[in-house]
């Protein structure tokens, strides 16, 4: 069958050679299969979990180990590539994406390709300038920057993390971004279990929470009940306010 097309329907005639010492061969009548052949593919690696993706740019000097701005994404399912970052990149920033395991360097980053394809490895950088949002899909390996209009954007004071942990008033207050006001970052210390949501300027107003299960990534809605910490422990969150789009992560 080598060299046949793929999914292209072939006869063969197969017959059947017996020989022994004593007698010369003997062959079977012949038999036709109706076969199909085919090209086997490799299927793409899926990931059992979501990993977690930061961004190395400008905005962070171009420090490999720096975990300042991180990626976000719609849900927890590890066979959807897709992570998503909206924010201000400002007059223009150079940046590449490194996941968690390869921080330190600058070998195994995901890099810009022409034609909006994704390159794993140390080449082309990303250039993004203004609000916009960027999405990388890291199965297909494919990236997409889009315009956001951040017209009606609100600026916040203060942002932060609110549940049963700190009874549900006087939440700690989350570290703004000096590159990018909308983007918050906090450690915090959870004893056991609790429930999770954002809340801005202290004000019920300004109140976001994901579904129970949406850990360690989601996407708050306004007065969402909030995802749910299972494990006591410290957390490194991180909360955009243009999207509500959030990573509760526990720190190892």
């Amino acid at each position: 069958m080598l060299g046949k097309e793929s999914n292209e329907v072939q006869n063969l005639s197969l017959r059947v050679k017996i020989k022994t010492a004593v007698a010369d061969s003997v062959y079977s009548e012949p038999v036709t299969l109706v076969v199909r052949p085919y090209i086997y593919v490799e299927p793409p690696v899926v990931p059992d979990a979501p990993k977690f993706i930061y961004i190395i740019g400008d905005m962070n000097q171009w420090n490999p180990n720096n975990r300042d701005f991180i990626m976000f994404r719609d849900n927890n399912d590890g066979a959807d590539g897709k992570y998503t970052y909206t924010g201000n990149f400002g007059t223009g920033v150079y940046l590449k994406f490194c996941a968690e395991e390869f921080l330190g360097g600058f070998a195994n980053m995901y890099c810009a390709a022409d034609g909006g394809k994704l390159e794993f490895g140390d080449t082309g950088a990303f250039y993004i300038a203004g609000y916009k949002t960027v999405t990388i899909d890291i199965i297909n390996m494919t990236w997409k920057i889009e315009p956001y209009d951040a017209g009606n954007a609100k600026n916040y004071d203060i942002v932060g993390p609110i549940g049963g942990f700190c009874n549900w008033d006087n939440e700690p207050a989350m570290t703004p971004s000096a590159f990018d006001k909308h983007q918050w970052r906090i450690n915090q210390a959870f004893t056991g279990s609790t429930a999770c949501k954002f809340r801005g300027d202290r004000n019920w107003t300004n109140n976001w929470g994901g579904g129970e299960l949406d850990i360690p990534f989601g996407k708050a809605v306004f007065d969402g009940p909030g995802a749910t910490v299972q494990e006591a422990g410290t957390y490194t969150i991180y909360f955009n306010d243009l999207t509500g789009h959030y990573v509760i992560k526990k720190d190892n």
